[in-house]
């Protein structure tokens, strides 16, 4: 397999050349023919048919903002930007991603610095499927996920036993795809799995990738980059009860919650990191507090870790009551709180405790947090057009 700094050099001087024929071709049409202006677009929002297959050059339109914002908004779209490249002021600007030395992107960062224009740019996809076998012929993400599946129910990583016949799909919740799946940054080609087993009362769930835990000793037969399986687990499929209904929306907004924590670290970590401990015992808490929105959320609550492992909220806090265990548990539950009071929807809580009032955990803060980390701006019908 092409080591990652070979890829990444290999990859930076095929864009370049792409990139330079695109200008040559521009520059070579007729005189009295002027290149049609790009439409306006608004903050953030940004136009483009992504192509299928690992760094494979394509054009975009970009409304402007942070470069966070602009991976993140190409995340939504299923792209994980492995290169972005710009032609301002007669000179081209490239930003790597992945495993390479930070003096790369020194022009990048110095002629942008977190911001970057509205414009016309280039970047390139991480396919995890076409990079994961780089000599073999592409596999499809749903063989992917299949692979993963087998080898998981091989390995018992599943709180509940998975049926032989359960597949890993997109059929996530209707009110989830138009309310969540636009303006969360996730890694793509995240999948579910609905299963009904008798042992849960309402509902449960888990994620399956290299954040989860103990369940990454899967993954040692795959690259470290996974695709994130979502596993809702509810007495039946569909639920047959109103509190059904809402455990069950409510445990798949908490695990996509939880696979925007690990975009999280895998947009801002080092990806062989993802092989080794974190350092903190390999737990997704303890990886997760190393990108700023973990340690930021850590620091927000008031979270400390102590030498037997344990996370411990300090003080008197109003947290306490949702019994979060650790950092990521509780950012997934008022995350998933935040997403179900935007649709109207009732969480959990609101079904078994009285007079629950999200208003009490949702304070300006954590929704600053979320509208920081967690949600992208909201873009208007335009989008679509």
């Amino acid at each position: 397999m092409v080591g990652w700094r070979q890829a990444a050099v290999l990859a930076a001087i095929a864009l370049a050349v792409l990139a330079a024929l695109a200008l040559t071709g521009a520059a070579t049409a007729d005189d009295g023919e002027q290149a049609a202006e790009p439409p306006a677009l608004q903050p953030t929002q940004v136009v483009a048919e992504i192509p299928e297959g690992y760094n494979q050059l394509f054009p975009f339109q970009w409304g402007g903002g942070s470069l966070f914002q602009l991976k993140s908004r190409l995340a939504t779209m299923g792209c994980i930007a492995n290169t972005i490249w710009n032609y301002d002021g007669g000179e081209w600007h490239g930003y790597n991603q992945y495993n390479v030395p930070s003096t790369l992107n020194a022009d990048w960062l110095a002629a942008y610095e977190e911001f970057v224009p509205a414009g016309s740019l280039y970047a390139t996809c991480f396919d995890v499927c076409e990079f994961n076998y780089f000599d073999a012929p592409r596999l499809s993400w749903q063989r992917c996920h299949t692979a993963f599946v087998a080898m998981a129910r091989e390995q018992n990583a599943f709180s509940f036993p998975i049926d032989d016949s359960s597949e890993c799909t997109d059929d996530f919740d209707e009110r989830v795809k138009e309310h969540v799946l636009p303006s969360m940054p996730l890694y793509p080609n995240v999948c579910i799995i609905r299963q009904s087993t008798p042992e849960v009362r309402t509902g449960a769930g888990e994620i399956l990738s290299p954040l989860a835990g103990d369940h990454g000793a899967v993954n040692d037969q795959l690259h470290p980059f996974d695709l994130p399986i979502i596993v809702v687990y509810t007495k039946t499929v569909p639920p047959t009860t109103e509190r059904g209904h809402v455990a069950g929306l409510s445990v798949e907004i908490h695990e996509l919650c939880h696979a925007n924590q690990f975009y999280h670290f895998l947009e801002q970590m080092r990806p062989d990191r993802l092989t080794r401990s974190s350092g903190d015992g390999g737990t997704s808490s303890g990886q997760w507090r190393m990108t700023k929105p973990g340690s930021s959320f850590i620091e927000l609550v008031s979270f400390k870790k102590y030498p037997t492992g344990d996370w411990r909220l300090l003080g008197y806090s109003s947290f306490r009551s949702l019994y979060s265990i650790n950092p990521t548990e509780l950012a997934a539950e008022l995350c998933a709180m935040y997403f179900l009071d935007r649709m109207g929807e009732r969480n959990t809580y609101e079904w078994t405790l009285e007079n629950f009032d999200p208003g009490r955990y949702l304070t300006d803060e954590i929704v600053d947090w979320i509208e920081t980390w967690v949600v992208l701006p909201a873009i208007t019908a335009a989008e679509a057009d």
